[in-house]
């Protein structure tokens, strides 16, 4: 689907993560052809972003919510 936002994670090989309208959020690394990670929101994203500490990342659905989700951080 269309990518509405993207944002850079730093803690983890999990370099890039992108949210958009096929209600997912993908986390890429740059290495792999395909996400290496998804999670399912039942919701069109149309913004998203990470804490600098990598502990949260907040995205903003098309409906007004905001979704939290705690990271895991992972060091290189």
């Amino acid at each position: 689907g269309m990518i509405c936002d993207m944002t850079q994670r730093k803690d983890s090989e999990f370099e890039l993560v992108t949210c958009g309208v096929n209600t997912q959020i993908l986390f890429w690394d740059f290495d792999m052809n395909d996400p290496v990670e998804k999670i399912e929101v039942t919701h069109k994203l149309l913004t998203i972003d990470i804490s600098k500490s990598g502990t949260y990342m907040a995205a903003g659905t098309e409906t007004g919510e905001v979704i939290f989700k705690y990271l895991k951080i992972i060091f290189i």
